[in-house]
């Protein structure tokens, strides 16, 4: 077995070309790769024979059959016999050298035959040791002529491994290759099952990412339908809200207005009383005050009313007055009234821009502007002014056309977990018997096309942001809703007649003491008014536009079909037009509006602005 060849002269040649292996679907590949690692020349040449040529190495098989068994022309016997390409080695060294060439280029051997003698370098043992430490894949078949270790010994050293095999030598060459054939399949199914898992584990992992891609967008999409049915069950809480409020706007305006109007009639008997009492002490001694109770009550009363209008700004198509107006202007006013909740709380500064011009109604947005100026305030505890800045800023933002209006405290800031919350009706953060401020604000806000946001943080503030558009053009200046009006406004002539139709006996009888300039018929219903109209002539019709029996609307289709030009002299009244019907109505006809309750002055106002335009 032993060499005196160096290592520099062993011969590395393999017998074809270095091919990597190919596995085909239907299981074809290139021949194994065989490693053989002997000192000794001889050997290299019988596995050459045996392994690469095995149809030369077995002739003398053939001539055998085809003596014994007569078929010396069968050429297929041997066909299925594989063949390898072969490297061989004279040392360990060049062995592994070969085995890691063979790994950098991706061609690796199958199974290796080493010669457990092999002196001067590694025995067969550290040789082997040496190519798993290469390629832990390897087949390793220990060639040895003697009992050089025992099994024991070897698995001491190289550890219990399935891929090493003992072959006695002299070894018979069917035997070789049967060894090589069976060790190269095992390598092959090895490597076919790791690629395998290889390639599930990907598919593993790709689906395992597609599965998070599609479970984030699934939580991203629930999380967008939860926040999409919150604001649908808001929008349906306002809606509610909304409709509600308008029927309770209907039923208290109706009675409002007849206290309204009769609260008018006394003060206005009672102040006459005053100046004709002079300075009498008795029986008018106590009118001053009677009178000034009753002006309060009436303050009081307008005040029900006006929260009442603010309710109903939760229905969807609340109608609402729009202007132009001058920010700063209601500004002014709103600091005017919040001034006292501030000056004991912090420092007012303000920084406003040039004047701008925006749209909306400046009546309504000075409540806003006041709102949130004592909310403002409020934040911020009492006793400490100079610690503490409200701050209002004006700008004018060219980009979206529009005037924004900041309000900015150092209070005590609203928590995120709250902040989500401020805009839903009755949520509040002060305490019982609050919550309607903020959410009547936003509403304000967005029907004339604005904005309200608001940013907080607790210990350091909350800043609020109102968004109002510009204003361009010139805007109508007689709204056909009746506004107050001062001074006295009343028809020149006693001879006009004047239909009043309501369902409500206190407002005819109201109306009837507050309106002495007009020859004045009173209808309980839809119907008498039909049939006053057709027993006598009216210069205006004052109607409710709500009534049980028939409506305003009905008298009016009924005058316009048999009456035709009647109809043009009706002035609706109405308590709030809460269903659709009625605001597709009042949005199509030209008549005049007035909103109970009313001030007898504005009630005339609006009779002599009807008057004038059907003289004219």
């Amino acid at each position: 077995m032993g060499s005196d060849r160096s290592s520099a002269d062993v011969d590395v040649q393999a017998t074809g070309p270095v091919l990597s292996m190919v596995e085909t679907d239907a299981g074809a590949e290139t021949s194994p790769r065989v490693l053989v690692v002997d000192d000794n020349p001889k050997i290299h040449e019988d596995f050459r024979k045996i392994l690469a040529h095995p149809r030369c190495e077995s002739e003398s098989l053939r001539e055998l059959q085809s003596a014994l068994l007569g078929k010396a022309n069968d050429a297929d016997v041997f066909a299925s016999q594989p063949t390898f390409k072969v490297d061989v080695a004279s040392q360990g060294q060049i062995g592994v050298e070969l085995a890691s060439r063979a790994i950098r280029e991706g061609n690796s051997y199958a199974v290796a035959f080493v010669d457990v003698r092999m002196p001067p370098g590694w025995d067969g043992v550290e040789t082997t040791r040496r190519l798993w430490d290469v390629d832990d894949d390897l087949h390793v078949v220990l060639c040895t002529a003697y009992s050089d270790y025992s099994w024991d010994d070897l698995t001491v050293r190289l550890g219990a491994s399935d891929k090493l095999l003992i072959l006695k030598k002299p070894f018979d060459s069917v035997e070789v290759r049967q060894l090589a054939r069976a060790l190269a399949e095992k390598w092959r199914l090895l490597r076919k099952s790791r690629r395998h898992a290889k390639d599930l584990e990907r598919k593993v992992h790709r689906r395992t990412r597609e599965l998070d891609e599609t479970n984030r967008k699934l939580k991203s999409e629930m999380a967008e339908r939860a926040r999409m049915e919150a604001d649908l069950q808001r929008a349906q809480r306002l809606e509610t809200l909304g409709v509600l409020a308008a029927a309770m706007r209907h039923e208290i305006n109706n009675p409002l207005a007849y206290v309204s109007a009769n609260l008018e009639f006394v003060a206005s008997e009672l102040e006459q009383l005053t100046r004709m009492s002079g300075h009498h002490a008795d029986p008018y001694c106590h009118l001053a005050d009677s009178m000034s109770a009753l002006r309060e009550a009436q303050v009081g009363a307008e005040r029900i009313a006006q929260i009442v209008r603010d309710v109903t700004l939760f229905s969807r198509r609340e109608r609402d007055e729009t202007r132009q107006f001058d920010v700063h202007d209601a500004l002014g006013r709103a600091l005017k009234v919040a001034g006292n909740e501030i000056r004991h709380r912090a420092h007012l500064v303000r920084e406003f821009s040039s004047a701008n011009r925006v749209l909306g109604d400046q009546a309504r947005m000075e409540q806003v502007f006041v709102n949130l100026l004592v909310n403002a305030a409020q934040a911020i505890p009492e006793g400490r002014v100079e610690q503490n800045t409200i701050r209002v800023c004006t700008r004018a933002l060219p980009q979206s056309d529009a005037v924004q209006v900041e309000i900015e405290d150092t209070g005590r800031g609203i928590p995120a977990d709250q902040l989500q919350r401020i805009f839903e009706p009755f949520f509040t953060t002060k305490g019982p018997g609050m919550g309607l401020g903020l959410p009547i604000c936003q509403t304000i806000v967005k029907t004339v096309g604005g904005e309200i946001v608001v940013e907080s943080e607790v210990g350091k503030g909350t800043k609020l942001k109102v968004t109002l558009p510009v204003a361009h053009g010139t805007m109508e200046d007689s709204p056909r809703v009746c506004v107050p009006v001062k001074g006295d406004s009343r028809p020149g002539s006693s001879e006009r007649r004047l239909l009043v139709v309501d369902d409500s006996p206190e407002i005819l009888r109201a109306i009837r003491r507050g309106l002495r300039s007009f020859d004045l018929t009173t209808a309980e219903s839809g119907r008498q008014a039909l049939d006053a109209c057709r027993e006598g002539q009216f210069d205006l019709i004052l109607c409710d536009l709500m009534m049980p029996d028939l409506t305003g609307m009905d008298v009016y289709r009924e005058l316009k079909a048999h009456q035709p030009g009647l109809e043009s002299r009706m002035v609706f009244m109405t308590g709030g037009a809460f269903t659709d019907g009625s605001r597709d109505f009042l949005d199509t006809v030209p008549n005049r509006i007035i909103e109970k309750p009313f001030a007898h002055h504005e009630l005339e106002a609006t009779l002599a602005a009807t008057l004038a335009e059907l003289d004219a």
